[in-house]
């Protein structure tokens, strides 16, 4: 077992002449149109960008333990959550404060279902749209996904790039939600995300990885 402190193959990525970002092999997924490297990148900038999301998308299963820290205008709040991503599936466990339960939740071929800390067993289409309801939390699982990684989520375009020295992603803008990674640890000889903050209008969410797993 390899774990990394202080980052399931989704899929192949594929930058088509470096203007897209192509992933398959989970339904749910869908190729769109983005810039990584930023526009103005030279060749090799570009292939060393493809070949960096090569390495990320070949750790299968990937497991990250880590505490979420969520702050809106009413409340906030922090988590331990150990976050399984295997043969593109999602296994989420999310444990509250003290005394809050154990919520767990699980992706399906067309869906998502949580299994509340009383037992309860809801399903829907969205991850996001249960912890909202029955966590009353806004976190962006369906973006995070990829984010956690050091990537763009596929779906939708990336805007206000910037990298580190190393080309790797530093802070970016996607889905009305801004993206900033703080640090990254050496996984297995990949760079992947230690630390994140997220933020969208009155929401932040921090989070601090403590491992990364690269088997079960």
């Amino acid at each position: 077992m390899t774990r990394a402190r202080g980052r399931s193959a989704l899929g192949a990525w594929a930058a088509g002449l470096g203007l897209g970002v192509l992933l398959t092999g989970c339904a749910t997924l869908a190729p769109v149109t983005g810039e990584l490297p930023t526009a103005d990148a030279d060749q090799a900038a570009r292939a060393r960008w493809t070949a960096h999301v090569a390495r990320v998308l070949a750790l299968d299963p990937l497991v990250m333990s880590a505490r979420v820290a969520v702050q809106d205008a009413e409340q906030g709040g922090t988590f331990k959550v150990r976050w399984q991503e295997r043969a593109g599936r999602l296994t989420l466990a999310i444990q509250p404060p003290i005394g809050g339960g154990r919520y767990l939740l699980r992706e399906y071929p067309g869906g998502v279902e949580l299994t509340t800390s009383e037992g309860q067993v809801v399903s829907s289409h969205s991850a996001d749209a249960l912890m909202s309801e029955y966590l009353s939390l806004t976190l962006p699982v369906e973006g995070a996904r990829y984010w956690v990684r050091g990537l763009p989520d596929p779906r939708q375009p990336a805007t206000q790039i910037e990298r580190t020295e190393e080309g790797l992603l530093a802070d970016f803008a996607q889905g009305r939600w801004r993206v900033s990674i703080l640090g990254y640890a050496d996984v297995d000889g990949t760079p992947l995300p230690q630390r994140l903050f997220l933020s969208r209008d009155e929401v932040k969410v921090r989070i601090a990885v403590s491992q990364w797993e690269t088997s079960l």
